[in-house]
């Protein structure tokens, strides 16, 4: 998103699952620091044009803030730390009847397979198995509650705004409000019907998706 925000031009490599760890070693790239993933390397990572590799998007959006300053993701404002801590205690409430169909709904062959295998050793358990005891009504209901994660979300939407815009402050988006955008993309492309659920529980969330739209539309 933030390369589309800037207009920077731009190549995608996609890169299937089992490869990424190969692929980051073969470039040169250092793993990422424990904690920081999901794994050693992970995706997305670019390459600047002196052949620098960067890897996660943490990691990613100071240089390209550095390097593109305008227009600006507003990282002076220091609101992605508790945006990301927002979005993933949503995620971790909601996420994992979404996430077991992933492998299904988004994946190619081969990455599907390394995505259940490898989720099965982190979780102790398959992706089915990680729905099954930790999703259904009751995760959406406790997410709901008042004081839950939907009101966290959704207050650090709005309490920051110097005005009426649909960003997180205001009228001019930052990095933040890609933050969140992304775990809201990352449910509607991977189940439709978990999205329009997500969006019914605070009308900022669905505000915040469209404003970012056209940021959206080049995914290649």
């Amino acid at each position: 998103m933030i390369l589309n925000y800037k207009q920077i031009p731009y190549t995608t490599e996609f890169v299937e699952y089992p490869d990424l760890e190969p692929k980051m070693k073969a470039l040169g790239v250092q793993a990422n620091k424990p904690g920081t993933g999901w794994t050693d390397y992970t995706s997305p990572a670019i390459r600047l044009p002196d052949g620098e590799v960067v890897m996660n998007s943490a990691n990613i959006a100071p240089v390209l803030e550095k390097l593109y300053p305008k227009p600006s993701i507003q990282l002076e404002a220091e609101l992605h730390t508790p945006m990301t801590e927002a979005v993933e205690n949503l995620a971790g409430v909601v996420w994992w009847d979404t996430l077991a169909l992933v492998t299904t709904n988004n994946l190619a062959e081969r990455s599907a397979k390394y995505f259940e295998e490898t989720r099965k050793v982190t979780f102790g358990m398959t992706l089915k198995e990680v729905a099954a005891a930790k999703g259904g009504e009751e995760s959406w209901k406790t997410a709901a509650q008042p004081g839950g994660v939907v009101e966290q979300l959704g207050e650090m939407l709005s309490k920051h705004r110097k005005d009426e815009g649909p960003f997180t402050l205001g009228s001019e988006p930052s990095y933040a409000d890609f933050i969140a955008v992304s775990m809201f993309e990352c449910f509607e492309r991977c189940c439709i019907e978990d999205y329009q659920r997500l969006m019914k529980l605070d009308k900022r969330f669905p505000a915040l998706h469209e404003a970012c739209r056209p940021w959206l539309q080049r995914d290649d």
